[in-house]
């Protein structure tokens, strides 16, 4: 076999055995937290910085934000968490959220548990769902599981009497713990059981999902927080 033959069936099987190069994909990032400049909003922002870069397409969903005013992105990342988000991540919403997002009564014609949220816009959170191959959850744990308004998101758009959102067949759930790994795996990891069990049966059947949390939030250092803040852009950089 000639030189040039050789070369030609080089090239030939190079194409066959590569993998493929990445392509952008449609992503949606979910996050549930009161405050603006909490550590949660670094997280998000780190995150969404990684995909971005990586030229995947991302769409942004702030829970506690009125859809109006829910713009697509955030706004950036930091290397530093930010210096709000003082209270531990496993305090109650009731003792951080702002009062305006824990009305007394739920307007008429708005969803409970979302704020500023009526049914039509519910509509149009599920069409952002079902537009995405991948859901990225940002939230911190409180009580052993998601913010209510996070299991709101759940029970409203993901709602199984509106079928699977096929469409999503990876789950990275970005989380923080205000007490350590082992007193989560005591209580059940009760938002961990929701990600790998419960969303399994309204997404794609064979959806894969990924845990990235920070344990021992109340306890952690700068150093830790930034450390995490390097494992989830690298968890991002993965998909």
């Amino acid at each position: 076999m000639t030189g040039s033959a050789v070369e030609r069936l080089r090239h030939h099987l190079h194409g066959i055995v590569s993998p493929n190069p990445r392509r952008a994909t449609s992503i949606l990032v979910v996050h549930a937290h009161p405050v603006a400049d909490s550590y949660s909003a670094a997280i998000r922002d780190r995150a969404v910085h990684a995909l971005r870069a990586d030229h995947h397409e991302v769409d942004v969903l702030d829970l506690y934000r009125p859809p109006a005013d829910d713009v697509d992105g955030a706004a950036g990342s930091t290397d530093a968490p930010p210096a709000g988000d003082t209270t531990p991540d496993d305090a109650t919403p009731d003792d951080t959220a702002p009062d305006e997002t824990r009305p007394d009564a739920t307007p008429a014609g708005f969803v409970a548990g979302l704020p500023g949220v009526d049914a039509d816009e519910v509509d149009g959170m599920r069409r952002r769902l079902e537009a995405a191959h991948v859901l990225v959850l940002v939230y911190p744990t409180w009580w052993s599981g998601p913010p209510a308004v996070l299991g709101a998101w759940y029970a409203s758009v993901l709602d199984p009497a509106l079928g699977r959102a096929r469409s999503v067949r990876r789950v990275i759930v970005l989380t923080t713990h205000g007490s350590s790994k082992w007193v989560n795996l005591a209580q059940g990891e009760g938002g961990r059981l929701v990600a790998r069990r419960a969303l399994r049966t309204v997404l794609h059947p064979l959806v894969r999902v990924r845990w990235v949390a920070l344990y021992g939030m109340d306890r952690c250092t700068d150093e830790d927080r930034r450390g995490y803040l390097d494992r989830v852009e690298r968890a991002m950089h993965l998909l």
